[in-house]
């Protein structure tokens, strides 16, 4: 999970599963948002233990397709996460710098 509460990625064994990718460097990370990935990546970590095979490998396309059989697996495994809020709920919500949000709190409370 990130720092918003999103599920962004599963780790498995030697399996990595990417749902969403923060693609900014830097300080530029607090700024930007992640992007959500309409096909996680995928990463087996015994072999790419950096999961930088998606940038520098022209073969990662094939491998990934090839590799497509984990994708479901964890799906279930991030859903089975995602449930156990149910039961067990944050106990904050993740706090958020988005200006609309910042002055519906500030009027609310000057009601």
């Amino acid at each position: 999970m990130n720092d918003e509460g999103q599920v962004v990625a599963l780790r498995y064994d030697r399996w990595k599963a990417v749902f969403a990718e923060q693609r900014a460097q830097g300080l530029l990370v607090w700024q930007d948002p992640f992007v959500p990935l309409r096909l996680p990546k995928l990463f087996d970590l015994r072999a790419d233990p950096f999961e930088r095979a998606d940038q520098g490998s022209i073969l990662y396309d094939k491998w990934r397709i090839d590799h497509a059989f984990v994708i479901i697996p964890a799906l279930a495994f991030a859903r089975k996460f995602v449930a156990s809020f149910q039961r067990f709920p944050p106990r904050q919500k993740p706090e958020t710098w988005n200006l609309d949000t910042i002055l519906q709190r500030m009027q609310r409370t000057s009601d």
